[in-house]
This record gives structure tokens, C-alpha cells and sequence, in this order.
């Protein structure tokens, strides 16, 4: 048996990989910032999926294929933050799409083709992107990938095709084909391919000769298609009988299709120019998935191999690998001609191995045809019956030959570095410092989760952020391997603390802000605020209480007294720890987690541990104490993203319970705590919610009329509720209102405390008079008020009114 020896050529493709896992791991959890809401609805499904279920199509998200998240449910099990766990499964599959890139390229062109198309997919800042974001098209990509590598590979092994040969080779390529069905919606083009292919072959290589005869094998072309068929059949099932959301939900998305077959061709014509430009012009437009108008080759200039391998294709079209490629190239690129906000990235994932290899193509080429510059020209035979077998070459040709292609390869390296230089520039500074808004890719939140996964303590959080109905408790959710008690609330209309809670975390998010009225009555920097300068109004909002640092702590630990009633800490990502005395420490303890192991490496690579305690500490007062590592680095940048406060009990107000009467109709007077009744169709009257208290501000012309509540809850309620305000004059006629609820029904739990604050601005002109508040509550959806219960449990009114003093 002879010996395996190494030789360099056998390191380059691992050192083209470990080139692409620096790429692909480093800060994972920062670079793309926070947690996309497609990434939660992934995170969710595959822990679905950890848990036993066993979808092959889910309908959440619009509807989504279900291979991808079979992945990530083992990674869940081995890396302890679930956003790194499917972020991490991202860079697994990027990774094997190097490798499958590399060894499809092979069979189609050589091995110099195949390390050029791994190392421009291996640096390229789409294909990099494409495996640091943690949704399922990545997996489209590694699926078809393989499913075109086993493909060449089962025909290549043909040596007699009239004998045939095993069907395995077959069965595994048309297993990887169907399985490319359940990875994300544009591989319902892929059958378009290997069909085009087919009809490709039948129109020109139809006879079979020494060149093409690996493709006449009728028996492998049945079993091939009949093992893709048969894998994909349960899904073609599946989407059949869901066509209210392929068709529905998602109809928008394929509107320039739907123009298409109605004889408007406009929007596909205008998204077929801007494709055409994807390559060096201008690429997706989305700032969500990456930089905006990034073109795929940056510099502009290493386009030129695309556009040499793209022109060298065309030219050899007869030849069935280079008519594959080419094929490959427009199928893939259909799914974003046809739907909206052309170039998109993630529906054009497929297009990786043909863009890339026909870069590495040109390259191949330009380096092969420089060497061969110095071999020497076939001499004529002396019988004129052919050509010598060689002449002898001259040391002048063999050294032009060798320069020539060193001066080839180098100038490849060079478009090399550049790009991944560009990649790394682009990836790592400017897109964060382009990225103004962070909302798009919920920074904030996903600080919020991280800082609750990895630091918090046991005590209740309450967390104040932009899209507190759905995306943010959604995100949160998904992202925690630890059982943490926590609510949601809009905090500049209302705070809200846990039930049975003395203590309770409020954590405000950079977006958001507490009104400063609310921060006077729960004694949060009581006589701070006029210090602060107020926030600019959003939504209809007041005055806020925003983040202005007074200055940069820094180190392991930062001490604030645990009397203190106010404890507000601005923190970067990751790192800090408030500790159960009011202190600050850190901590790498999980609770009820479901991770194996931790695999430490990875997250200090991936997420490298910040320090919160590099934070900035605002409104405190002159007690707190500050206690700073000297190691602490001074010039770090800080990333505000959140702040924390302590509530407590002791401090919760009890407001005034004054005289408040029903309408007319009802002879019923009510007494605190006033029930509120959800009463939902068919159902008996139960109280929903009850109001224990009311406290109004002085009514001033051309100033806000403020209408302080407060609530006790029942059980969540998964609706859209709102409580409405309105100032009455002495006929009944509305002269100021205000809608709102900063509590949402799903995240109360039985016994939760709440405040509810209005604001209601006066006309400057309003005239002295008897007015009356009426407020009440009210389902956003139907615009059915919620009902006041009688001593009786029935309900005795819709409003409740109180008359200004």
C-alpha cells in the first residue's frame, strides 16, 4: 500500500478555509448588530425542533421550509447563547459551501479553478455576510451546492455507459436534489436547471461520442430524477394545501411576476437592469442584510475576472460543464428578477458557485495560459504525418514562461487581498458606522437578551422598548436558555411592576424613554430630571427622561447603594452583572440550560466579553460609589444601548380613589377597585383588570391635562388593547383625547401593578366651564369597549366619568 505524503498543495484548500472561518466567526454575535426578527422566527422553529417537533414546512414567517432548522436544533445542544448556536450553524454551512464549491469546480474545470473559486468565496464580503446571519437561505446554497457536486460526480464515474453502473452514485445525487426543496422558497427554481440541462443535452449532444457519452446512461438519469421526486413529493404535498400563505401572505413579495403574467413586463424589466448591475454597479438596496448598493466585487476592478470567466462561458457554450455553469447563473438569479426590491441578496443565494467560479475560471485561465508561454511550440514532423511530440525548450522561453505566470498569480492574489480587505473594511467598520437607525436589526433588544442571558439576576425585569406587542417579546424569547420573570411596557405612558415582586429590574432601551411624571411618582431620580434636557417628542410623546451620559465608568465592578431608589446604568452588549446587593459581578453561570457544553472557544471568538462596567452612570445621586478597575481602557468606544433602574415596592405609589360615576343610564355606583370585564362572546362576565386608583393634574388652557391610573391585572390576554381619554365640555362634545396603553394584555400575569399615564393637550383658548373626563377600554381590532362590572359580576357601563374639580 503506498504512502500518503503531503505535499503543499495539500494545505492550500485548509488554509483557504481556516481564511474563511476567521471571516465567518469573528465577533459573530456583533457583525451583522442584534438579532433580526427572520433570525428569531428561525431560532424559534429550531427550537421547536429541539423540543420534538418534527415539521418538514411551517406556516410562521409567511411560510418556511424546514431542512435548516434540523441543523440548528443539534447546535442549540452544543454552544450556550441560542443567537450563537444558529449563527454558528450559518458559518457551518458557509463553510461547506467552500468545500462543495470546490470540489464541484474540480470535476468542471481543474484544481487551480477549484482553489480560486473556494478563495474568492472563502473573502468575498456576500458569501461571508451570507454565512454570519443566522436565517435558513444559507442552506439553499450548501444543499444545491452538493446536489451539483454528487451530480457531476455520479455521471463522471460512467466508464462504459452502454453497461451502466451502480445506482448509488444516483440515489445520493438525487436525494441532495430533492432535499434542496426544503430549504427556502427560490429552490422551487432549481428543477429549472438540471430540466434546462436535460433539454441542453437532448438538443446538442444527443449522439453519444467519446466526449459526451457520459451523459447518454438512461438508467442513471431515471434514478437520479426518480430518488429527487420521490424525497420532494412530502413537501409538494405540504405547500399544496397551504396555498392561503404561499399565494396570500407572501403575494406582495412576487408582484413583479404577478405584472408579468398580467402583460405588464415594467417591474421585470426594471429589476433585470438592476441585476445586471448587481456584479460591480450597485447591489441590494437593503440596509437590513448588508451594506446598502454594496456591489458583489469591490474594488469594482476585480470584477473584470467575472466578466472574463462570464465571456469565456459564453464562448465555450457547446461544452456541457460551461453551459451548466451558465445555466446555473440565470436560474439562480430569477428569484429576485421576479419579486420586489431587486438585487436581493438572500433570494439570489443560489448564484454563489457560478459568480465565484467564473471568477476563479478567468483566473485559472490567465495563470494557465502565462505559463504556457514558455513551453516550447509543437515542431513539424520530418514526414509531415503530425507534429514532434516537443520541441526542446530554450532557459529564456522556460524562465518567461515561469515569470509570466508568477506575474499571473500574483496579480490573482492581489484581486484576492483587495477583496478581502474590502470585505473586512466594510464589514467591520464602515456598515456599523453607516448603520444610524438601529432599530432595523434590533440592537437594542438583542443587548437587552444578551445582557439577561449571561448577566442578570434572579429578580423580575420589566423591559421597555419599541415593538413591545410582538417582535421584541418574540426576540427576547427565543434568545434565552434561562428562566427570567418579565414583562413589557411602554415607559413613557406606563411602568408596571411584577406581581408578589419587592424589587424589580426596569430596563429601557436607547429608542425609548421614561416620562418624567412616571419617574416622579415610582421615585425614579426624584428632583434629577430638571438637569437632564428633555427628549425630543416621538409617537406624541412628552418629555422624556433620555440618555445623557455624565461620564465613563470603567472596570470589573460598579457599587451603588442598595437603598438607593434609583439605580440607572447605561451599558454596551455584553458583560455586567448587577449583583443581589445593588453591586456588580461577573458571572458565566446558566441557569436551566440546555447545552451539553459551552464551547468557550467559540464565544470568545465569536461575542469577546465587553465590559458593562465600561458604562456610563447617569442621575445618581452624590452617595453612590463608583469603584473602577486601573485596567480599565479608557479610549474604548461605548455603544449605548440600554438602561437599567431599580423599582420597588416600597416606593409604588398608592393614588387617590375619588368619586367616579357611570353614565346616566346606570344607577350603579362603582367602588375601587373598579372590575373591568374582557367579555368575550359566549363567555361569563369575569373581571379583566381593575382600577385601584386615579390621579388628575390641574387643568391649564394651552397646557397638558395629565390623567395618572393605576391597575391591578388579571391573566394575559392576547389582544390589542387600548384605554381611551376624553375631555368632555358641558354639552358632550370632545375638546381633548388621548389613546393609549402602555401595558399590553400578553404580558400580564395575575396580580401585576401598573400605571397608566394620559396626556392631554388643551386648546389654548378653552373657555371656563363644567367638563368631565370619560375614559375607558377598548379592543383596537373591533373597537368593542371593555364593560364595568356591577356588585353583581354583570356588566353596568362602558366609560367611566370624573368630573374636573
Amino acid at each position: 500500500m503506498p504512502s500518503l505524503r503531503l505535499r503543499p498543495r495539500h494545505f492550500i484548500l485548509p488554509l483557504i478555509l481556516l481564511i474563511a472561518l476567521a471571516f465567518r466567526v469573528w465577533r459573530l454575535v456583533d457583525f451583522p448588530p442584534g438579532f433580526h426578527f427572520d433570525e428569531a422566527i428561525d431560532l424559534k422553529i429550531a427550537l421547536d425542533v429541539l423540543g420534538g417537533a418534527r415539521p418538514l414546512y411551517v406556516a410562521e414567517g409567511w411560510g418556511r421550509e424546514a431542512l435548516y432548522y434540523y441543523l440548528v436544533a443539534p447546535m442549540l445542544r452544543l454552544v450556550a447563547y441560542n443567537p450563537l448556536a444558529l449563527r454558528a450553524t450559518a458559518v457551518l454551512c458557509g463553510l461547506g459551501v467552500i468545500v462543495a464549491a470546490h470540489g464541484l469546480a474540480r470535476r468542471l474545470h481543474g484544481q487551480l479553478a477549484a482553489w480560486l473559486t473556494a478563495a474568492w468565496l472563502a473573502v468575498a464580503m456576500w458569501p461571508v455576510w451570507a454565512a454570519r446571519f443566522g436565517v435558513r437561505h444559507i442552506a439553499l446554497a450548501l444543499l444545491l451546492g452538493l446536489a451539483a457536486w454528487a451530480f457531476w460526480w455520479a455521471f463522471g464515474r460512467i466508464r462504459d455507459y452502454e453497461l451502466g453502473i451502480r445506482n448509488e452514485e444516483f440515489l445520493l445525487a438525487g436525494a441532495l436534489l430533492g432535499l434542496t426543496a426544503y430549504t427556502y422558497q427560490p429552490a422551487r427554481f432549481v428543477p429549472l436547471l438540471f430540466g434546462g440541462f436535460a433539454l441542453y443535452l437532448l438538443l446538442f449532444h444527443r449522439r453519444p461520442t467519446a466526449e459526451n457519452r457520459l451523459w447518454h446512461n438512461r438508467r442513471g438519469w431515471a434514478v437520479w430524477a426518480l430518488s429527487a421526486a420521490l424525497v420532494a413529493l412530502p413537501l409538494v404535498v405540504i405547500v399544496a394545501r397551504v396555498t392561503p400563505i404561499e399565494t396570500g401572505e407572501r403575494a406582495f413579495s412576487i408582484e413583479p411576476l404577478t405584472e408579468l403574467l398580467a402583460g405588464n413586463p415594467r417591474p421585470v424589466l426594471d429589476n433585470l437592469v438592476a441585476v445586471a448591475g448587481v456584479f460591480t454597479v450597485s447591489g441590494d438596496p437593503l440596509k437590513s442584510y448588508n451594506l446598502p448598493g454594496r456591489p458583489l466585487f469591490v474594488p469594482r476592478l476585480t470584477g473584470l475576472f467575472f466578466y472574463a470567466g462570464l465571456a469565456l462561458a459564453v464562448w465555450r457554450w457547446r461544452r456541457p460543464a460551461y453551459a451548466f455553469v451558465l445555466l446555473w447563473l440565470v436560474v439562480a438569479l430569477l428569484p429576485t428578477v421576479v419579486t420586489i426590491s431587486a438585487p436581493n441578496f438572500n433570494r439570489m443565494v443560489a448564484a454563489q458557485f457560478p459568480i465565484f467560479f467564473l471568477a476563479g475560471l478567468a483566473a485559472a485561465e490567465g495563470i494557465q495560459w502565462a505559463a504556457a508561454r514558455g513551453r516550447p511550440s509543437p515542431q513539424p514532423s520530418p514526414t509531415g504525418r503530425g507534429s514532434k511530440t516537443a520541441g526542446t525548450p530554450s532557459p529564456f522561453g522556460r524562465e518567461l514562461g515561469r515569470g509570466s505566470a508568477a506575474t499571473a498569480a500574483l496579480l490573482v492574489v492581489a484581486a484576492l487581498g483587495l477583496t478581502a480587505t474590502a470585505t473586512a473594511r466594510d464589514l467591520f467598520r464602515v456598515w456599523p458606522e453607516q448603520f444610524a437607525d438601529a432599530h432595523p436589526l434590533n440592537r437594542e433588544i438583542a443587548a437587552v437578551a444578551d445582557f439577561l442571558e449571561h448577566r442578570a439576576d434572579g429578580r423580575p425585569v420589566v423591559i421597555s422598548s419599541r415593538d413591545i406587542e410582538d417582535e421584541d417579546p418574540y426576540i427576547v424569547s427565543v434568545s434565552l436558555d434561562r428562566a427570567i420573570d418579565r414583562r413589557w411596557v411602554d415607559s413613557s405612558q406606563a411602568l408596571a411592576l411584577p406581581a408578589g415582586a419587592d424589587e424589580a429590574w426596569l430596563i429601557v432601551t436607547a429608542d425609548r424613554w421614561v416620562d418624567p411624571l412616571l419617574a416622579d411618582v415610582v421615585s425614579l431620580g426624584a428632583g434629577e430630571q430638571g438637569s437632564l434636557p428633555p427628549r425630543p417628542l416621538e409617537e406624541g410623546g412628552g418629555e422624556g427622561l433620555p440618555p445623557r451620559p455624565l461620564g465613563e465608568g470603567g472596570g470589573e465592578g460598579l457599587v451603588v447603594p442598595a437603598a438607593n431608589p434609583l439605580q440607572r446604568v447605561w451599558f454596551v452588549s455584553r458583560g455586567f452583572q448587577p449583583g443581589a446587593a445593588g453591586g456588580a459581578t461577573r458571572s458565566t453561570t446558566r441557569m436551566a440550560s440546555n447545552n451539553l457544553f459551552p464551547l468557550a472557544w467559540l464565544r470568545h471568538i465569536a461575542a469577546p466579553t465587553l465590559d458593562y462596567a465600561k458604562a456610563q452612570l447617569i442621575s445618581l445621586p452624590p452617595s453612590a460609589q463608583i469603584q473602577q478597575s486601573p485596567s480599565m481602557n479608557q479610549t474604548a468606544p461605548v455603544s449605548n444601548m440600554f438602561s437599567l433602574h431599580l423599582m420597588t415596592a416600597a416606593s409604588w405609589p398608592t393614588l387617590e380613589s375619588p368619586t367616579i360615576s357611570l353614565p346616566p343610564e346606570s344607577s350603579f355606583a362603582p367602588t375601587y377597585p373598579i372590575p373591568f370585564c374582557a367579555c368575550d362572546p359566549g363567555a361569563a362576565a369575569k373581571p379583566a383588570l381593575w382600577l385601584t386608583g386615579v390621579e388628575l393634574g390641574a387643568a391649564q388652557p394651552g397646557a397638558e391635562l395629565t390623567l395618572l391610573t393605576s391597575w391591578q391585572t388579571g391573566p394575559a390576554r392576547f389582544l390589542s388593547l387600548a384605554m381611551f381619554v376624553h375631555l368632555l365640555d358641558a354639552s358632550g362634545n370632545i375638546v381633548a383625547q388621548d389613546d393609549g396603553l402602555g401595558y399590553p394584555p400578553h404580558t400580564w400575569q395575575p396580580g401585576d401593578r401598573f400605571l397608566q399615564l394620559a396626556r392631554l393637550p388643551l386648546p389654548a383658548d378653552l373657555p371656563p366651564g363644567a367638563y368631565t373626563l370619560q375614559f375607558g377600554l377598548y379592543d383596537r381590532a373591533t373597537g368593542a369597549r371593555w364593560p364595568v362590572l356591577n356588585a353583581d359580576g354583570q356588566p353596568a357601563g362602558d366609560r367611566l366619568l370624573l368630573p374636573l374639580p
